[in-house]
């Protein structure tokens, strides 16, 4: 997720404990400041990664080294160690008296911090690997797009009618009107649900700015999780829609991965990509929408991007339906992959982040190796590389992650 929606985790946690502790007296004013403070920070040192991505590489350490080790498990420990210490550090410096039950609460924080920010990076399609070292596969969840403006929409009413500083009411403020500025500005989000977005901000600022801190934080915790619950029993629908269409559209093909991702606000709109190899050899990468509600949103209309990619798609030789919208493919050999994969110790080591790997050779640039999930646009974006067939040197300190495709590279070659 983006970090803007971690942040909102923890202020949202924070505020849930604040009204618990409420319960038999209220927090003062500088503990629940600090338990924002912790919250929020907590819920965004994974991301501190960023410290140490370019070990390998600029584009291939951030690819490796993201969501890498800081996202795991066994890892949250120190992390939450080390947003206690800063949280302690800045209670020092103010000279807080903050009792032991108060530094308890900040220290639960903190840990839950670490462990929300990889539940909540795992429920989109780029995963984590939360078991490392026991486990080095990826994990996806495949449901929420990384930005998703509903949770803002069912948090931040709450949370602004709560705040009294006027710093905090300020950029809680800005942070409203981007919930509803950017549904409308993006174009990713429908007419008539940026709308919804725009009535449920509205609502829940009329309904919520009489009632009680508590009976606010309850409604922002149900409006999130209602969010979750909704594009969590959405996925396996869409899943089974893309399965089911694929599975008879090319029936003689194995069929390894579905990659599913939500349309930002509209759970009945989903993108999917899914990878193939085929009797003959060739190996295939293909993408498609899918509608849960296609009376009302047909699927040729869920798309999140103007078509152009990277990639050197054509057109799919399959009709399409209402209720799945098939795109463009990529087919190439399989053993073209494998070879490379085993010539090639910078396209190697990109194999252990790609899950729907792609290669083309640009005119001017060389071999370029990029992912079907994240080729949006023309040209080198952010999971775009590119590699040298035989490149003199390796690249340093690859982590251990299992190739997402590993299923494919292990195959016989034809």
């Amino acid at each position: 997720m983006d970090n803007l929606t971690h942040i909102l985790a923890g202020l949202l946690s924070a505020e849930l404990a604040s009204r618990y502790r409420a319960r038999r007296a209220e927090p003062k004013a500088e503990w629940v400041r600090a338990a924002y403070f912790a919250s929020a920070l907590a819920n965004n040192v994974p991301d501190f990664d960023f410290a140490y991505v370019g070990l390998s590489g600029p584009k291939l350490g951030y690819l490796l080294h993201h969501r890498g080790h800081t996202h795991t498990l066994l890892a949250g420990v120190p992390l939450g160690v080390i947003a206690l210490g800063l949280v302690w550090l800045w209670g020092r410096r103010r000279r807080l008296p903050f009792s032991s039950a108060d530094w308890a609460w900040l220290a639960a924080l903190s840990f839950l911090g670490p462990a929300l920010h990889v539940f909540m990076d795992f429920s989109n399609s780029y995963g984590v690997h939360p078991f490392w070292p026991l486990d080095n596969r990826w994990v996806y969840g495949d449901r929420i797009f990384i930005v998703e403006p509903l949770f803002w929409a069912a948090a931040l009413p709450s949370l602004f009618l709560g705040v009294q500083a006027r710093l905090g009411k300020t950029l809680l403020a800005l942070w409203l009107t981007l919930t509803v500025v950017l549904p409308f500005a993006t174009r990713m989000v429908p007419l008539a649900l940026s709308g919804l977005v725009l009535v449920w901000v509205v609502a829940g600022l009329a309904l919520l700015w009489k009632r009680s801190p508590a009976a606010r934080a309850l409604v922002a915790l149900a409006g999130s999780a209602l969010v979750l619950v909704t594009f969590g029993l959405a996925k396996p629908l869409a899943e089974r829609k893309a399965r089911e269409a694929l599975g008879a559209a090319f029936s003689g093909e194995a069929l390894h991965d579905v990659v599913l991702t939500s349309n930002p606000a509209n759970p009945a709109c989903w993108l999917f990509a899914s990878a193939h190899t085929a009797s003959d050899g060739s190996y295939a990468v293909r993408r498609g929408r899918i509608s849960l509600a296609p009376s009302l949103y047909p699927a040729e209309r869920c798309a999140l991007s103007s078509g152009q990619t990277t990639a050197p798609l054509r057109a799919i030789a399959r009709p399409s339906s209402a209720e799945v919208y098939f795109e463009r493919e990529f087919v190439a050999p399989l053993a073209e992959l494998q070879r490379l994969a085993r010539e090639s110790c910078e396209v190697a080591a990109y194999l252990r982040f790609a899950r729907l790997p792609f290669w083309v050779e640009l005119p001017g640039t060389g071999l370029v190796f990029g992912d079907v999930r994240f080729d949006r646009e023309p040209g080198l974006g952010f999971a775009e590389m590119i590699a040298e067939r035989a490149p003199r040197d390796c690249p340093r300190f690859v982590p251990p992650w299992e190739p997402p495709r590993s299923d494919v590279l292990s195959l016989p070659s034809r």
